[in-house]
């Protein structure tokens, strides 16, 4: 066999290994959005490089309409990694940007070996796509299986009601397969005859049902578009008149079911169905989560007007929301603070790549539509096919308004796309082959530009996130001690971010002990360390040094310095001024060092910042309560909870809260905390609420108070009684505990 015919078949061998790609599983890694799947890519893509530049200098092709616009989001992504490095971080100290655009040119990379292969036609492409297909049926087949049977595959969906299969989020797997499954009925389509109707029902029932078993709001709302922009294409392509009339019905019915949701959005029993009520609840303005979207949403275009033209940075979107930070983020009931994704594809893009990059990603979008447009005219695509590729396009771009690109979605478009672009005549020849030296030149330079993201992008990851997955996995204080001495022997443009991990799982083990043994003090010690590296590295970003001052804290009220602390928490404060978070725990430390005066003051900035949010006043009432004006204090309790604010706090921050509402005989707000903390298995707190509401005079709370306390703790019952007929409660109220 010729050296030509062996890279052929090695480039298609690794071609078609890409289609089990979404099979490698790895989510126990721990390291945020990097995974099994992302090394895999990147090292199928540093393999195919070097043989995809020897096979093109010998067929030079022109790249085409996807191909250029292809080309034109990875220079926008180029141009945002570079001209938007912040200042204060030099390029190489912060890996987030270069990860973000070698995940890109490794997708890139992939969808360019497939569209070969799939251009050139034969057995190999056959394989591949089928394969392709099949793989995600088998991730459609397990959703269906997560849903029906209890507990399967429980390792990955955690015990949870919605589907979310081998990607391990329903977000990512539903638009995932929005546009594998159009590709699948597109191929199916392109069948012999007695094949298509078979090949159609299997790729549309298993997708769609995985679709509707994630519960995804937003592929929902891409699905009804997906169906609506098919039925209009089959009304105007199809040339028998059932045809067109069925996809004018199929279209008019997606397009109602959009405003039918909005307007039973707020029936009960809509609100209360376990599929339509959470599709419903994507119209709603009540929903906590739809509104800390929308907040994202108003980040993103602040940080697209702050820097409008290369945006934040690839993966910089959290640095972006720590300088704009919504002072009403956690207004809501929602507690996550942190976000590094706007939630919208399209704003994500804008706040990171700013509007060179929003256009490329756009302009991608319609050259995949014209290449099916086009195949659909050249006669390659039946109008059928065309109609079921248009709808996933759609359906995927829909999709993205309410969710982001991540891996499991860049996968599926990497192995979909190319099949309906390179469904044509066998590729056009742009020029004649490069001489030998050219194509030796470049080939070698590909290998070495593979060689670079094996070394620097593939080993360090790996390695990094395996030691933080031994940090998250670690059952004693003493294991994290290797880790640390792991982390830091080796260079790595990624070490920042494992640091901080690794970092934040050792405040968290260490922070739960009372006590802290040597060993204790020696892993904080390590924390520390670890923490001040990544501020070095990265000394723009707000994580790290809240973390750090954290850290700090912990170690001040076990004999540390508190100055130090306090040092951090207002560096941090520099980098997000609207985090109110970092003058709740600023206050916490001047509370701890009995300086009530300076914890009032840091409370009241924290206040001035925003004074709907509920959480704020719970802290003022802290520092006032800490001064001694506990009538002021209460109020400020009081307005916490009737603002919203359910949060359980610890036991000392209830008990200063309780006394001060009881000063001033504010018996309401002290049933509402005590019945709360009732709820939550305190039966000694619903005792407590059966004395306030008694002195409220309210005999309805007080006895489902008490039989609540009794329910949890039957040895309550003989208090119970006694204290209920000392108040003049009927035996008939007392025989019914």
């Amino acid at each position: 066999m010729s050296a030509g015919r062996i890279r052929e078949h090695a480039l298609a061998a690794l071609t078609v290994a890409a289609a089990f790609v979404p099979l490698v599983f790895a989510k126990g890694l721990g390291y945020p959005f990097v995974t099994a799947k992302d090394i895999a890519v990147r090292v199928l893509a540093a393999l195919l490089l070097p043989l995809l530049a020897w096979a093109w200098t010998a067929r030079p092709t022109r790249p085409g309409v996807v191909g250029t616009a292809v080309l034109a989001a990875l220079s926008a992504a180029a141009l945002a990694v570079v001209f938007s490095t912040h200042p204060a971080t030099s390029f190489w100290g912060n890996g987030e940007r270069l990860n973000g655009f070698v995940t890109l040119a490794a997708f890139a990379v992939l969808g360019a070996a497939i569209h070969r292969l799939a251009a050139r036609g034969g057995t190999p492409a056959r394989v591949y796509a089928w394969s392709w297909f099949g793989v995600w049926g088998v991730v459609a087949a397990w959703a269906a299986l997560e849903r029906f049977v209890p507990g399967f595959w429980s390792a990955f969906n955690g015990g949870g009601s919605r589907s979310v299969s081998t990607i391990g989020n329903a977000i990512f797997l539903a638009e995932a397969l929005l546009i594998a499954t159009a590709g699948a009925a597109t191929a199916a389509l392109r069948l012999p005859a007695r094949w298509r109707l078979a090949g159609v029902s299997v790729a549309l029932g298993l997708g769609g049902f995985a679709i509707l078993a994630t519960e995804t709001r937003g592929a929902f709302l891409g699905a009804a578009a997906g169906f609506a922009v098919a039925g209009i294409a089959a009304a105007l392509w199809s040339g028998r008149r059932s045809w067109r009339i069925a996809g004018v019905v199929l279209a008019v019915c997606c397009v109602l079911t959009v405003p039918a949701l909005y307007l039973v959005r707020d029936v009960p029993a809509v609100r209360q169905a376990p599929f339509l009520g959470r599709i419903a609840s994507l119209f709603s303005a009540n929903d906590p989560s739809i509104i800390q979207r929308l907040q994202l949403w108003r980040v993103a275009g602040e940080a697209l007007r702050e820097r409008p033209v290369f945006g934040w940075g690839l993966e910089q979107f959290d640095m972006a929301l720590d300088r704009l930070y919504p002072t009403d983020f956690t207004r809501f009931g929602v507690s996550n603070s942190f976000s590094d994704r706007a939630h919208n594809a399209y704003l994500d893009v804008a706040a990171v790549a700013g509007l060179v990059g929003l256009c490329a990603y756009l302009a991608l979008f319609a050259a995949v539509a014209w290449a099916v447009e086009r195949a659909r005219r050249s006669g390659v695509l039946s109008g059928g096919a065309a109609a079921a590729a248009l709808g996933g396009i759609a359906a995927f771009g829909v999709s993205h308004l309410t969710s982001f690109d991540t891996h499991a979605t860049l996968l599926a478009a990497a192995g979909t796309v190319p099949l309906l672009t390179a469904m044509k005549n066998a590729p056009e020849r742009s020029a004649a082959p490069f001489p030998a030296a050219a194509r030796i030149a470049l080939t070698v330079g590909a290998a070495g530009l593979g060689a670079w993201t094996l070394l620097a992008g593939v080993i360090p990851l790996a390695r990094g996130s395996a030691l933080v997955h031994r940090a998250v996995t670690a059952t004693t204080v003493a294991d994290f001690a290797p880790v640390t001495a792991g982390i830091v022997s080796f260079e790595n443009p990624y070490r920042a971010l494992q640091e901080q991990r690794i970092a934040n799982e050792i405040f968290k083990r260490v922070g739960a002990s009372a006590q802290l043994a040597d060993e204790d003090r020696l892993a904080l010690a390590q924390a520390e360390t670890l923490l001040r590296d990544a501020v070095r590295r990265r000394p723009a970003s707000f994580s790290s040094r809240f973390t750090l001052a954290n850290v700090l804290l912990l170690a001040a009220v076990h004999g540390g310095s508190y100055e130090a602390a306090a040092a951090a928490f207002e560096e941090a404060r520099l980098l997000a001024p609207r985090r109110q978070m970092v003058d709740y725990q600023l206050g916490n430390l001047y509370l701890t060092r009995n300086m009530p005066e300076e914890a009032l003051a840091v409370f009241r900035r924290a206040l001035a910042l925003d004074p709907s949010v509920p959480e704020s006043h719970w802290h003022l009432g802290r520092g006032l309560a800490a001064t001694g004006d506990e009538a002021t204090a209460a109020r400020e309790f009081a307005t916490a909870r009737r603002t919203g604010f359910t949060e359980i706090r610890p036991p000392e921050e209830i008990s200063v809260a309780l006394h001060a509402l009881l000063s001033v005989g504010d018996y309401e707000t002290v049933f509402a905390l005590n019945y709360q903390l009732g709820e939550n298995g305190d039966a000694d707190a619903y005792a407590q609420a059966v004395a306030a509401a008694v002195a409220m005079g309210s005999r309805e709370r007080a006895l489902d108070a008490a039989r609540r306390g009794i329910a949890l703790d039957p040895t309550l019952r003989a208090e119970a009684v006694e204290f209920l007929r000392q108040n003049g409660y009927p035996e008939e109220d007392i025989r019914s505990l």
